[in-house]
């Protein structure tokens, strides 16, 4: 007996330290970047039009990026648009559209792209969709900016 505990006592406190040891670990080894997005009052941000969404890096070194596009503009029979530009270590450079025409008020899923482990950033813009005289539809105008999420 040690300190009024038990050999067996102190051979269980110890087990339960290195288990609780080995979990902090075994976490900390698997972390990986992860983060959320919000073009809203961004450069990237345009009325009309509403991206956010998450993106994380999985453990084969990929970078995934999801999330929503919504048009919020006002009932004005335009759509919105969300551009993505993933630029890349070796100054590689990969061009991504997200077009949103279900009607005002309506949530067009982004979802899932992913990309290699070499990504440095992505560059995120909204835009509003117009229709032409034509009856076709196509990127109108976007923000003034662009917002940029390094990884």
């Amino acid at each position: 007996m040690l300190n009024g505990i038990t050999l067996k006592g102190v051979r269980r406190n110890l087990a339960i330290v290195a288990a609780a040891a080995g979990l902090i670990i075994s976490f900390a080894g698997s972390a990986h970047a992860a983060g959320g997005y919000d073009l809203t009052r961004t450069t990237g941000d345009i009325g009309g039009a509403w991206a956010h969404g998450s993106w994380w890096q999985s453990s084969d070194g990929r970078y995934h990026l999801n999330g929503e596009l919504k048009d919020t503009g006002d009932n004005d029979g335009k759509g919105a648009a969300f551009k993505i530009k993933a630029v890349y270590a070796d100054g590689g450079v990969r061009y991504e559209e997200v077009w949103n025409t279900r009607g005002f008020g309506k949530i067009e899923p982004i979802g899932e792209y992913n990309f290699a482990s070499s990504l440095r950033y992505w560059e995120l813009q909204e835009c509003i969709l117009v229709r032409a005289g034509d009856g076709s539809i196509h990127v109108g105008y976007c923000a003034p900016g662009i917002f940029t999420q390094y990884v």
